[in-house]
């Protein structure tokens, strides 16, 4: 067990759909099944067991994904586009997200539209924190103190306005953050999982190695390095192709 690193590592998975997965993001049901059973024995011997979280509120996530973490006894976080439940194909309807909770599972907010939030103006940046925190509690009677940054985007406003939101955690897009960006959240890193990654390099995530540990240094320069170049929006234009995945950045304005 590497004890340099006392926080177990936060997984982030998307879709988890049968057969071969057609998108960068999305997971088949046995990779995901292969994954569970992973992570109950490594942490058998010695690792700390990893958070498992989820990201927009898709449908697949309670179809398949939600009777292979029962099987396993493993409970997930579950953050939803708010503005997108019950509102687009392939999307959870609210009985099913009562259905996760009464499971055990936990919720958090993922924004209203899934808009960049740095890319939003004050009044837009409150309602994609605020009024989506305000919604999803009014929809599911419990209080929402978790909140994920849709696209990994984040800087110090959207750190203050959620602050100010009342949330307590902040969850980005990249595996572990090495300092405290704001005093009063916790900030959060997670791992995201694609369908390439396999048993190893989820079992280096899981241990956090430092030779992992490199390989997410060297991406996220690599990654920030493009994004400096072609700018935001042409980059997530890019990947978004790249990842054959569907763009909810703008999916509601």
């Amino acid at each position: 067990m590497n004890n340099s690193w006392p926080k177990p590592t936060v997984l982030a998975y998307h879709e988890v759909l049968p057969g071969r997965p057609k998108s960068r993001y999305t997971v088949g049901c046995d990779q995901f099944d292969a994954h569970l059973r992973f992570i109950l024995g490594c942490t058998a011997d010695g690792a700390m067991r990893p958070q498992i979280t989820f990201d927009d509120g898709h449908q697949s996530n309670v179809d398949h994904a939600l009777s292979l973490l029962e099987r396993y006894g493993i409970k997930a976080t579950f953050f939803l586009t708010a503005g997108l439940i019950e509102n687009r194909n392939n999307f959870m309807r609210w009985s099913q997200v009562r259905e996760l909770i009464q499971c055990g599972h936990s919720i958090g907010a993922h924004g209203w539209s899934h808009r960049f939030l740095p890319q939003c103006d004050n009044n837009d940046l409150r309602h994609e924190l605020d009024f989506t925190k305000a919604h999803l509690e009014d929809k599911l009677g419990q209080p929402i103190t978790d909140v994920s940054m849709p696209g990994g985007r984040v800087d110090s406003r959207v750190l203050r306005f959620a602050s100010e939101a009342q949330y307590r955690s902040v969850y980005l897009s990249n595996p572990w953050v090495y300092e405290k960006p704001h005093p009063h959240l916790q900030v959060i890193g997670r791992a995201m999982i694609r369908s390439s990654i396999g048993l190893g390099r989820l079992g280096g995530l899981v241990r956090q190695t430092p030779c992992t540990r490199g390989i997410i240094r060297m991406e996220q320069v690599i990654r920030a390095s493009a994004q400096f170049i072609f700018g935001d929006s042409q980059y997530h234009r890019v990947w978004t192709a790249l990842a054959n995945r569907n763009n909810l950045h703008s999916s509601l304005k």
